[in-house]
């Protein structure tokens, strides 16, 4: 009877003990994995983007291609509660500034309207594609138009922590 009694009790702690280790299993980021996570972007040393001031975090699905490919590589792995600094290098984040991507286009071409510095500005091209570039500078008959993406030639600091991997 003690026999049975020990057995059983022996059975139930190593039971108790698997569960508790899948319980307190963590999970990592991988593919497929839904994650969350609160994050900061900074670019030549200033803060643009912190999701703890507008309260959304970022939530993705791992693998999926919805972020950088080089920021979610640095993230395999990590678990809930994990903090990390990743740096993204110019030819990892948006590419180099390409000098063929502005223009200089005659103020007739465009939109009518207030045209500013820094204002953005919608355009088809002649194959028939939408583009948007930002004003550069407005000159008399003229705009220069920038059609790289706001963070080229940036490097990127991303500082996160994982809030939820499921």
């Amino acid at each position: 009877m003690k026999k049975k009694v020990l057995i059983l009790s022996m059975v139930f702690v190593m039971s108790f003990v698997l569960m508790l280790k899948n319980i307190c299993a963590a999970e990592a980021i991988a593919n497929g994995k839904t994650v969350k996570l609160d994050y900061t972007l900074e670019v030549d040393g200033t803060i643009i983007q912190d999701s703890k001031q507008t309260k959304q975090p970022m939530e993705y699905v791992h693998g999926s291609g919805k972020i950088l490919p080089a920021l979610e590589e640095a993230l395999v792995g990590l678990q809930v509660g994990e903090k990390k600094k990743i740096i993204i290098p110019v030819d990892k984040g948006f590419g180099p500034v390409d000098p063929k991507a502005v223009i200089e286009a005659p103020k007739t071409q465009l939109p009518p309207g207030d045209l500013q510095v820094g204002m953005p500005m919608g355009l088809t091209s002649k194959d028939g594609q939408k583009m948007i570039g930002m004003i550069k500078e407005i000159k008399t008959d003229t705009v220069i138009l920038d059609f790289n993406h706001p963070l080229a030639g940036k490097e990127l600091t991303f500082n996160v922590e994982v809030l939820e991997v499921k």
